[in-house]
């Protein structure tokens, strides 16, 4: 599925399996397994997932940037690729009004639809980011664009979700 296919902005909360791990988290709070679930969600829906946002240093020495071996004169080099990489995440940091304006212009709404920010953005931001301006080498070209395995199992514990969700409500 595109973005395009849900016309602009894009409600994050209706892409499968975030609205349901919104539910979980406002129920027990970031646990491991919740964690865990939007590490997967991310991979998921982008193509890769939060850890995979950040400068890597192999033991070897070699320097993974946005997926891509980067050359690397040495620390001050090091420091400037990755400055350069981390000012990609800046909006991240940004206050309400300036993120709102910020995932409104990329065609998104990250808001709850109450004006609260998703709590999931904690873990899949970065990789929003990665997706929405194409930075990393292995983001996915539309949303949920996996094996289809995988997304059979993303769809079923979105539906489990939901169901304890209904059965905690008394329904």
């Amino acid at each position: 599925m595109k973005l395009s296919d849900y016309g602009c902005p894009t409600p994050l909360r209706n892409l499968p399996g975030v609205g349901p791990l919104e539910w979980a988290v406002a129920q027990d709070g970031w646990t491991d397994e919740l964690e865990e679930r939007a590490h997967d969600l991310a991979t998921y829906l982008f193509g890769i997932e939060e850890s995979e946002t950040h400068v890597l240093i192999e033991q070897d020495g070699c320097v993974w940037i946005g997926g891509v071996e980067v050359p690397c004169g040495g620390q001050e080099d090091l420091e400037r690729l990755g400055g350069e990489w981390e000012a990609n995440f800046a909006p991240l940091k940004y206050f309400r009004d300036e993120s709102d304006e910020f995932w409104s212009g990329l065609g998104w709404d990250v808001t709850d639809g109450e004006g609260k920010q998703l709590e999931v953005m904690r873990y899949i931001g970065r990789p929003m980011i990665c997706f929405a301006k194409r930075l990393h080498a292995n983001v996915s070209q539309s949303i949920g664009e996996l094996e289809e395995d995988a997304g059979h199992d993303a769809d079923a514990w979105g539906t489990k979700l939901a169901e304890d969700a209904k059965r905690f409500q008394g329904g």
